[in-house]
């Protein structure tokens, strides 16, 4: 079972990491070796689909890698300790779109406690709600982010 959970967040982080670099993957896929950005379109046709998306993300990650990119789509996630979901701290390059700018714990619940979280259930990716931004949408599908508390 364990090793089950681990697969699962292990898609979910590679999912996130697609969707949070959607435009610079397709640009560092269009400007590299292949020249073509099919390997990442078949990612989000599956995330899209709702259908396997195991095949597609290693197929993107081993062609990442072979162009230079050592950590492809798997390289936080497979690092000890490392995860692209909810987490303490901020994610690389500071706060986004999608990412927690102002989580609190504990005390009572309050508008921290909501979490927006994607909407087809497939990305550890998530966005707090923030008074002078807009509800974010998924970078993938385009849908609105799914409500949720933590």
């Amino acid at each position: 079972m364990r090793d089950l959970d681990q697969t699962i967040v292990r898609r979910a982080n590679a999912v996130a990491y697609v969707c949070q670099n959607l435009e610079p993957l397709r640009a560092q896929l269009l400007d590299g070796q292949l020249g073509d950005d099919a390997p990442l379109e078949r990612v989000v046709a599956a995330v899209r689909s709702g259908g396997d998306v195991d095949g597609a993300l290693e197929d993107l990650h081993l062609l990442l890698q072979a162009d230079g990119d050592a950590r492809g789509v798997h390289g936080l996630h497979d690092a000890p300790g490392a995860s692209r979901g909810l987490t303490g701290g901020e994610p690389p390059g500071g706060p986004g779109p999608h990412q927690v700018t102002g989580l609190s714990r504990g005390g009572a619940p309050g508008p921290a406690d909501i979490v927006y979280l994607c909407p087809a259930r497939r990305c550890a990716r998530f966005w707090a709600p923030h008074p002078t931004m807009p509800l974010a949408r998924c970078a993938i599908t385009g849908r609105p982010l799914r409500r949720d508390r933590l």
